[in-house]
Parts: C-alpha cells; sequence; structure tokens
C-alpha cells in the first residue's frame, strides 16, 4: 500500500519530473503525456461510473480496468532495466492485460445485433462518459 502523505513535492521546479526508479527526465518527455492520457482515461471511466445507469457487470469491470490503468501508470514510470539494475520487482503490463481486455470485447460483442452504421454517443449518463474521446494533441517542444 502507498501512503501519499503530500501531493507535492518541489523537485520539479527545474523543469524535470522523478520517475518511478527515482532517475530524472524532462517534463516534456513522451512518457509522461503517455501516462498523463493514461489518467485521463482513468478519470472518464470513474466518471461514468459514477454518473450511474451502467449494469453491475460494466460498473465492476469498469473498476477493474481502473486499477488495471494504475498498473499501467506504474510501468510507464518505470523505465527498462539495465543490465546490473535490479528492477524485478517493477510492475510490468504482460500479455494477460490485453487478452482479458479482449476477452471482455469479445463477450460483450456477442449479445448485440451488427452494426450498420455508427452509433451516437448517449443512451445513458454512463454511457455518454464512455463515448468521451479527445485527440491527442503533439507534445510540447522545448523552447516554445
Amino acid at each position: 500500500m502507498v501512503n501519499l502523505t503530500r501531493i507535492y513535492t518541489k523537485t520539479g521546479d527545474d523543469g524535470t519530473t522523478a520517475l518511478g526508479d527515482m532517475s530524472r527526465t524532462s517534463k516534456l518527455d513522451k512518457r509522461l503525456a503517455a501516462y498523463a492520457d493514461v489518467d485521463e482515461a482513468n478519470s472518464s471511466i470513474g466518471v461514468a461510473i459514477a454518473a450511474g445507469d451502467l449494469s453491475d457487470e460494466i460498473a465492476t469491470l469498469l473498476v477493474r480496468i481502473q486499477n488495471d490503468l494504475f498498473d499501467v501508470g506504474a510501468d510507464l514510470c518505470t523505465p527498462l532495466s539495465e543490465p546490473g539494475r535490479d528492477t524485478a520487482a517493477s510492475l510490468r503490463v504482460e500479455d494477460s492485460y490485453i487478452e482479458f481486455l479482449e476477452e471482455q470485447c469479445d463477450w460483450f460483442n456477442e449479445g448485440l445485433e451488427k452494426l450498420r452504421g455508427f452509433i451516437l454517443p448517449g443512451g445513458t449518463p454512463g454511457a455518454a462518459f464512455l463515448h468521451q474521446a479527445r485527440p491527442v494533441p503533439p507534445p510540447a517542444t522545448a523552447g516554445r
């Protein structure tokens, strides 16, 4: 269990931030944009769950996906191991995560009619929030 006693560190004022192995990287690093996107997806799922009108089965699945997304963030913030460095305890996303999601997609799709057109977002508040998407802007560049 991780205990967070504060949400700021004051160690990133020089334009860098610490990764999971305590090495530092630029705040413009693409990996930071990647885990920001993971955090945003996790937040959107949380809003969909809070909005309600989802079946218990889907809400339970979404909570599992939220937990898996925390694992994705942990994986992204920990650099790949280098020879001589012990990162065996680092959490890594494995194929089983992807296989589980694919199985769930297949299972839920089995009961649906064949799609004959695009689906308009809506239905219930929870479903509408799950339809949300935004284009990912290009990463900021130094000197802007």
